[in-house]
């Protein structure tokens, strides 16, 4: 009996044994696989850090439609945090309408802080371009701000003319301008609300696009570097949308507000805002474009070739 028992014995420790080993080899080598994915995502992060430490990263919702991806970057071409001017340059990359379309920005700006460094103007140049289908148009931008009120100006010229583009239909680049208004949540200095209102033109002036905007802003949403916005777009004689928008912000730290309380004691404070130089600039990145069917013409018999532009 005591021989059996041994038996029985060994035989579930040979049972329990190689399966408490292997677990323990699986969770060491799952530690170890997170490490080296950590590790080289904290290299991945370092080196765009180096590169251009005003890099973020952004996710954007808009409807039922895919979600569409950007990255953007400032370039400053002054290095003195103290110093009351900037010159920098600010480029973009934009993976939108599922894949299928990119579109790339590139500018220069300035901005000069005024009054003890408590408010803030600029101007900017940005030169868009989409591909596949090579629609390009050029902005000129202007901006004032201080800690309470924003107020954004852009206008958008373009610089090409009629494209055939997906489905075969003609496309062309839409000249506009918008004005964008923001401003501060009361006792809330993280959180603004922006109102804006733009115009693109179409060429036969009969189906131009009016756009107002509402959306809520907030920095620094829940974790330090992740900013929230979520808006609405009240579109005349189209279909109104509705978008979230998601940045996370590289070395946020370095170049944001001095952090405080979420709730503040005053609803309004002008406040230092030399942080501000270093935002991207507010304005529309991808091209507004007028969508039409292209002319098709029949005939029997005798036909001419027509020659134009559209």
């Amino acid at each position: 009996m005591i021989f059996q028992k041994t038996i029985f014995i060994l035989f579930l420790i040979l049972l329990v044994i190689p399966r408490e080993v292997n677990s323990e080899v699986e969770i060491y080598k799952k530690k170890i696989d997170d490490k080296i994915k950590l590790n080289y995502l904290n290299k991945f992060k370092s080196k765009i850090s180096n590169l251009s430490p005003l890099t973020e990263f952004s996710f954007e919702k808009i409807e039922m439609n895919k979600p569409e991806y950007s990255i953007k970057t400032l370039i400053p071409l002054n290095e003195n945090l103290g110093d009351k001017d900037i010159n920098f340059l600010q480029s973009s990359i934009y993976r939108h309408d599922g894949g299928e379309r990119h579109t790339f920005n590139f500018g220069y700006g300035y901005r000069r802080l005024l009054n003890d460094k408590k408010q803030l103007i600029g101007t900017n140049f940005f030169y868009d371009n989409e591909f596949p289908y090579n629609h390009q148009q050029i902005g000129i931008g202007l901006e004032l701000k201080n800690s309470v009120l924003d107020f954004n100006s852009n206008y958008y010229k373009p610089i090409t003319k009629w494209k055939t583009g997906q489905n075969s239909k003609l496309e062309r680049a839409m000249k506009g301008r918008s004005f964008e208004l923001g401003g501060q949540v009361p006792y809330i200095p993280t959180a603004k609300i922006f109102l804006k209102n733009s115009k693109r033109n179409s060429i036969d002036q009969s189906n131009d696009l009016k756009v107002k905007t509402m959306s809520l802003f907030i920095e620094n949403f829940i974790f330090n570097g992740i900013d929230f916005e979520a808006g609405y777009n009240d579109k005349k004689n189209r279909e109104d949308t509705h978008f979230i928008k998601l940045n996370y912000k590289i070395n946020s730290n370095k170049f944001e507000r001095n952090k405080s309380e979420f709730v503040s004691k005053n609803a309004f404070s002008l406040e230092n805002i030399e942080y501000r130089k270093y935002e991207k600039v507010r304005r529309e990145n991808k091209i507004i474009k007028q969508v039409k069917n292209p002319i098709t013409v029949s005939c029997d018999g005798l036909c001419f070739k027509i020659k134009g532009t559209l």
